[in-house]
């Protein structure tokens, strides 16, 4: 480079520049004189003071967000905590990215609360730990006059909320030391279930080697954990040991046990297989719950059989297991499209009773196919019912004709 440029230095120093010759006149020559620039004329104006910007407020968060927030206060107020309203407000907020309003929201908590309320203090760190806001978690724990075991499970449990599973660990090994209290059952679930979520199995299944040799017995919630990781991973040796163990220790399983075995099984394309350990279930006196339900309604589904996936939903009906949003967004298109109107209006009624809101246009769906089979007065029933759910009110119309 330096040798290139030394080049064209001395290329540019030996070329000599050749001037043009200077042309003759028999007029004397004018004399020549420097013009000096013009002074500027002063300006009677005085020179305008830089002008400031103005700045616009900030934004404030749309008005539904705004509404969340504050039912998000009611729910987690120290006299009537709701988890689970709780819980959806988060989640519905940090979907959103409106951190700020989970955050308005417990600080508000914390102003109006007992600082030394500790059940109140570690449900306001899982709030955060949902919201994804582990830092303003650990802030509530560091402010917290007093360490003890239970706020520092509150603090694990938000580090695993937000997914900060090599955090979690990290707690663990570190705090109670520190702060000089010992870990309880709790605390070694859900560091196991940290392992689990992380993939991290092996360690997950020597939390339970460490919690016998330190004398904390495991309990149904540690076994469960780990069968839902050995069944994810499809680790189907070390997940009939487990089975092995819990029958040793007289612990009987509980649906929480069957549904990952179940779920597995469906996934990988044996379902009547599933549906012998659902028998074998049922035959115990352990009852399904509507993830029960829900494995075999999607499995049937999924393979477009429809009249399976009837079956298995009136299965569920019949034992009193309320259906939720999701099956029925995933029932009522299939039976909609295959033509079974009586159905699909029984499904789209029960959707507006149990108020499991879906989408508009599988509502409007079932309208339009009702009213191309002649079926105008079931439309209008059909849309009269919605009436009362503003999500689907102007929305749901008869189609023009």
């Amino acid at each position: 480079m330096s040798s290139s440029l030394n080049k064209l230095s001395n290329l540019f120093r030996s070329t000599t520049v050749t001037k043009p010759p200077k042309r003759t006149s028999n007029l004397p020559p004018k004399p020549t004189s420097k013009t000096s620039p013009k002074p500027a004329k002063p300006t009677s104006q005085s020179p305008k003071p830089p002008t400031k910007t103005q700045q616009s407020p900030p934004s404030q968060p749309p008005r539904k967000f705004r509404l969340l927030s504050e039912k998000l206060k009611e729910a987690s107020s120290a006299e009537k905590f709701r988890i689970y309203r709780a819980n959806n407000y988060v989640r519905r907020l940090a979907a959103a990215n409106q951190h700020s309003l989970i955050e308005e929201a417990v600080k508000h908590q914390e102003q109006v609360g007992d600082v030394n309320d500790v059940g109140l203090r570690t449900k306001l760190m899982a709030i955060y730990g949902r919201g994804g806001m582990f830092d303003n978690a650990l802030r509530l724990f560091d402010e917290m006059p007093e360490k003890s075991c239970k706020s520092f499970n509150g603090l694990l449990a938000a580090s695993l909320y937000a997914k900060k599973f090599d955090m979690t660990e990290k707690l663990f090994k570190e705090l109670p030391e520190k702060y000089g209290f010992d870990v309880d059952l709790v605390s070694y679930n859900i560091l196991a279930r940290s392992y689990c979520q992380s993939g991290s199995m092996d360690l997950a299944l020597g939390v339970l080697v460490e919690m016998e040799s330190n004398g904390v017995a495991p309990d149904l919630v540690t076994f469960n954990t780990l069968l839902v990781g050995l069944y994810r991973d499809k680790k189907l040796v070390e997940a009939e040991k487990l089975w092995s163990i819990m029958e040793s220790k007289n612990f009987g399983p509980t649906v929480r046990s069957y549904d990952p075995k179940i779920k597995y099984l469906i996934e990988n394309d044996q379902i009547e297989e599933a549906v012998k350990v659902f028998d074998e279930m049922m035959s115990k006196g352990v009852k399904a719950d509507r993830l029960s339900y829900y494995l075999f309604i999607k499995g049937y589904a999924d393979k477009g059989n429809l009249e399976e996936t009837k079956r298995w939903y009136d299965k569920l009906s019949l034992d009193m297991v309320r259906p939720d949003r999701r099956i029925i967004k995933m029932v009522l298109p299939l039976v909609c499209e295959e033509g079974d109107l009586d159905y699909a209006v029984k499904l789209a009624k029960e959707s507006v009773t149990w108020r499991c809101i879906v989408n508009v246009q599988v509502l409007q769906d079932v309208v339009d196919k009702l009213v191309k089979a002649s079926k105008i007065d079931e439309a209008k029933d059909l849309i009269s019912l919605t009436e009362s759910l503003h999500y689907y009110n102007k929305n749901l119309k008869l189609p023009a004709e």
